[in-house]
């Protein structure tokens, strides 16, 4: 019996010790763990506005500054009031500002910014509310894993912080703009009767004679013709266009800055529209108008080498002129060599 005693006392007294030994060990490991990865929190809400509440905001990222106010009822440059803005560009802005959730709210450690991008941001964006409150963000090293940014406030935490406002200041001034676009006639290419392409003393004229079955002439000639004014359709009705030069040009000296007043290639659609009137008697009578729209191609940029090609360019009636590379034209080129 007292052998037995003596072999329990022992044992208990080794699992007595283990346990002790565990625990020095967590507990160092953690320390350990504290000193190396500075503390955090889980996501939240940092700001919840209505975007009505924005009165103005400044961006600031790449050498650049724009701020946009609102005037009125209305958000306008504060640079040039006269400026196009896009209202959906504008309205991802006030949303992103107004309403602000984070991912992780981290204490960093010795308030040291620099792993975050944060000691020397690449965009600051400084918000100013309707009550007169402000709100300044840094904006620092994006995550690629948490497709977010790290920020700052001020109040000596790092957010990261995603979604919208990723989205919504991923831009520069030149994404501000409200395109010029041309609406696409009532019925497509359908609608269309005429084309006509001018390139200097060349022309191509295209003209539907026989609508039912698809029968155009060129110059006077019929043959097979559709696919090609079809093709010089789907070029400039579906033309994507982004990068701008000069906005709100109206005058001639401006049109011909960029030598569009008298351009190199203009190309004129004539196309069909219905519009059903409502009568007496409650019946309807259908009107058929004819309808034009322009678009003007002007000389190669100055930047412009062979291998590249690009060509200013304007919707008719629009009043921003466009860069474009020259080969989106390549089937409207085509038709007056």
């Amino acid at each position: 019996m007292k052998k037995r005693s003596f072999g329990l006392i022992v044992l208990v007294s080794l699992l007595v010790t283990v346990i002790i030994f565990y625990s020095v060990i967590s507990n160092a490991m953690k320390n350990s763990g504290k000193s190396k990865t500075p503390a955090s929190s889980n996501g939240g809400v940092y700001l919840d506005r209505q975007p009505s509440e924005v009165e103005r905001i400044t961006y600031r990222t790449g050498g650049e500054e724009f701020t946009v106010r609102l005037d009125g009822a209305v958000y306008v440059l504060d640079e040039d009031p006269e400026f196009p803005l896009d209202t959906t560009a504008l309205g991802y802005m006030t949303n992103a500002v107004s309403t602000i959730t984070y991912e992780r709210k981290i204490n960093p450690e010795g308030n040291d910014l620099s792993e975050y991008g944060l000691t020397d941001p690449h965009a600051i964006l400084d918000t100013v509310y309707t009550d007169g409150a402000r709100l300044t963000l840094r904006i620092g090293n994006y995550n690629t894993y948490s497709d977010a940014y790290y920020c700052t406030t001020g109040d000596g935490f790092v957010y990261l912080i995603g979604g919208q406002f990723c989205e919504a200041f991923d831009f520069t001034f030149h994404d501000l703009i409200l395109h010029d676009y041309i609406e696409a006639p009532q019925y497509g290419f359908s609608s269309v009767t005429k084309i006509e392409v001018t390139q200097g003393n060349s022309r191509a004229f295209f003209e539907l004679v026989d609508a039912e079955n698809d029968i155009w002439k060129k110059n006077g000639e019929t043959g097979e013709f559709a696919y090609e004014a079809m093709n010089i359709y789907n070029e400039l009705y579906k033309l994507t266009v982004s990068e701008w030069v000069a906005y709100n040009v109206d005058t001639d000296a401006e049109y011909d800055a960029y030598g569009l007043k008298n351009p190199d290639i203009r190309i004129v659609f004539t196309h069909t529209e219905l519009e059903e009137i409502e009568t007496e008697g409650s019946s309807t009578v259908v009107k058929e108008h004819q309808r034009q729209t322009a678009f003007l191609i002007g000389p190669k940029t100055s930047e412009s080498d062979e291998d590249h090609a690009e060509r200013y360019f304007m919707f008719g009636g629009g009043s921003i002129v466009y860069i474009v590379h020259e080969e989106s034209f390549e089937y409207t080129l085509d038709s007056v060599k």
